[in-house]
């Protein structure tokens, strides 16, 4: 078996800035590592999320994703930090002003991944499908105790709404965000609300934002996976932006 600081590697996605952006690590050289060495390893490397390449099958690479405590079917940022790995590895050959098309297998399906050089930083774009909407059973006082928030700090003209993509979530808007910032969840009441409901992730977001290049903010916490709170999310991202458009606070460009 390789050794660790052979085969393990940290990035951050979303992000050109030191420290910035989600951190995940990708085990390169995972050889014959089995499901329960691979939990260790991640519970060991403690990143949100570990990615271990795996063979591809049907797909050009395969990558198995581990929270510290238990494996998920698909991560966003760690799928993106795994496209990075593979240019560093030699793996996707970059040429000036070419795009690389691959496909990743993971065990939400296989994903489209479009990599470009753009300065001294692969561009990964990545395709999803678009997330199937729910309703649901959901105690509300339960769930506001959990984050930490009050009633009143809902937005009247947004739903709490289920969606179904790569991940669960549930999605709740917050009038501004005096009221995204002052939440204070509990971990331990959170993580059980979210096993009672089925849910990965809640994210909680408000259109009210100081950055005009920012539509929404969004705070995704996501403790029944291991991850208190995670720093970005493409799965949870690509949803809100369904989320939005379904619920009419952003329109679809025609």
């Amino acid at each position: 078996r390789p050794r660790a600081d052979q085969a393990c590697r940290r990035s951050a996605a979303f992000t050109r800035t030191l420290f910035g952006g989600n951190v995940a690590a990708i085990v390169s050289q995972a050889g014959d590592l089995g499901e329960t060495e691979m939990q260790i390893v991640a519970r060991e490397v403690a990143a949100s999320v570990t990615g271990f390449l795996v063979p591809a099958g049907e797909a050009d690479f395969g990558v198995r994703f581990f929270t510290p405590m238990q494996e998920i079917d698909m991560c966003g940022h760690g799928l993106i930090a795994l496209c990075r790995r593979l240019v560093d590895m030699g793996k996707v050959e970059l040429q000036a002003a070419a795009t690389v098309e691959k496909t990743i297998w993971t065990k939400a399906g296989v994903v489209p991944v479009i990599i470009s050089p753009e300065g001294d930083f692969p561009l990964v774009m990545m395709g999803q499908a678009p997330p199937v909407f729910r309703s649901g059973d959901l105690d509300r006082d339960a769930l506001y105790q959990a984050l930490g928030l009050r009633a009143e700090q809902v937005a009247p003209d947004l739903p709490l709404e289920f969606a179904s993509a790569a991940l669960e979530h549930l999605f709740v808007a917050v009038r501004d965000r005096a009221a995204l910032a002052g939440l204070q969840p509990d971990c331990s009441l959170l993580t059980q609300t979210s096993n009672d409901i089925g849910v990965v992730s809640i994210a909680v977001l408000t259109l009210d934002t100081t950055d005009p290049a920012a539509t929404v903010r969004c705070r995704d916490f996501c403790p029944a996976a291991g991850i208190p709170e995670a720093a970005g999310s493409g799965t949870t991202n690509s949803a809100l932006l369904c989320y939005l458009v379904r619920n009419g606070a952003l329109s679809w460009p025609q």
